[in-house]
């Protein structure tokens, strides 16, 4: 398949290919030559289909965001995060302390924050090594522009982008403002994505 790249807004930048598994057992089936702008998929099975994405990337944004990703965390950045639109140049990081409309009252619990104006990734980390803890975070949705807007048109979705096997997922209070995580293990974390729809 012929791709125009100039009318999608994408000819001489840096890109990056997803191919997103459309089922169990599904092995990455695209390869994408920027060059020619030809886009092939391989191996789609009758009455199946495969989801690719194609997106121009920042190559400074994704070194900021690299040196910028907690060392608990550790393996680099994952998909999941770079795929949550975290790697842009107008993405704003907030070190452990400093995000603002944030609040954990458990000094153990540790968090950092990456904002885009409709999104914010959490990294929060326990830093007790020795207690699993549930992680009660207070969150300012008016201050971090995350209130929806058009009643009955927006709402806010929670996504637990990197976590151990098995973890309980996150709960949002809408009303009383607050993210829970349930026991967070000890000296581990996790990193949730909020995001206005």
């Amino acid at each position: 398949m012929s791709l125009d790249l100039a009318r999608l807004g994408l000819a001489g930048r840096p890109l990056r290919v997803r191919d997103l598994p459309a089922g169990p057992g599904d092995v990455p089936a695209a390869a994408f030559d920027a060059g020619r702008g030809v886009l092939s998929v391989r191996a789609v099975a009758p009455h199946r289909g495969r989801f690719v994405g194609i997106e121009a990337v920042v190559p400074d944004a994704q070194a900021a965001l690299a040196a910028q990703w907690p060392a608990w965390a550790g393996g680099g950045v994952p998909g999941a995060i770079e795929d949550f639109g975290c790697a842009r140049a107008e993405t704003r990081h907030f070190p452990v302390g400093q995000a603002p409309g944030v609040a954990c009252a458990d000094a153990a619990i540790q968090i950092s924050m990456w904002q885009l104006p409709d999104r914010i990734v959490l990294a929060v980390h326990n830093t007790d090594g020795k207690t699993a803890k549930n992680a009660d975070i207070q969150l300012d949705l008016d201050a971090l522009n995350l209130t929806p807007k058009l009643p009955w048109q927006e709402f806010i979705g929670v996504r637990q982008l990197v976590a151990e096997e098995k973890a309980p997922p996150p709960i949002l209070d809408f009303y009383g403002r607050r993210l829970t995580l349930k026991a967070l293990p000890p000296a581990g974390g996790r990193v949730i994505g909020v995001r206005r729809y």
